[in-house]
């Protein structure tokens, strides 16, 4: 995914420059909205030697062509934050992917992108 993307690449910005890198990556957690169509990936970071959080937001919507008891999503990729900051985005990156959901207990599910995609397990704070 675009969000997947542009982490790889600032990771691999961090490691390539070392001391002289723009970010410095310390954490990653994911946060579901109360109404659970908002999905935000925030990654806590350094930029410049100032604390930022990089986050990442998607929206979740029912894939409405598989009626399956509401475990497929479509997940939109919405925007991009530095610091608080609207990042631009081409609107060729504000593509939808379809995830599986699979719910195992109340706080523990596995989301799944398209046919053959990677298990994301998540697990509640």
């Amino acid at each position: 995914t675009i969000a997947t993307a542009i982490m790889e690449f600032l990771t691999e910005t961090s490691q390539l420059f070392g001391p002289l890198s723009l970010f410095k990556f310390r954490e990653t957690y994911l946060e579901v909205g109360q109404e659970q169509s908002v999905i935000r990936v925030v990654v806590g970071g350094n930029v410049l030697k100032r604390d930022v959080d990089l986050i990442i937001q998607t929206k979740l919507t029912p894939d409405e062509r598989v009626v399956k008891n509401g475990t497929r999503m479509m997940e939109r990729f919405d925007s991009v934050q530095l610091g608080g900051v609207d990042i631009p985005i081409p609107e060729q990156w504000k593509q939808s992917r379809q995830l599986d959901i699979t719910f195992l207990d109340k706080d523990m599910m596995i989301a799944r992108s398209g046919v053959m995609g990677d298990p994301h397990l998540l697990l509640r704070r």
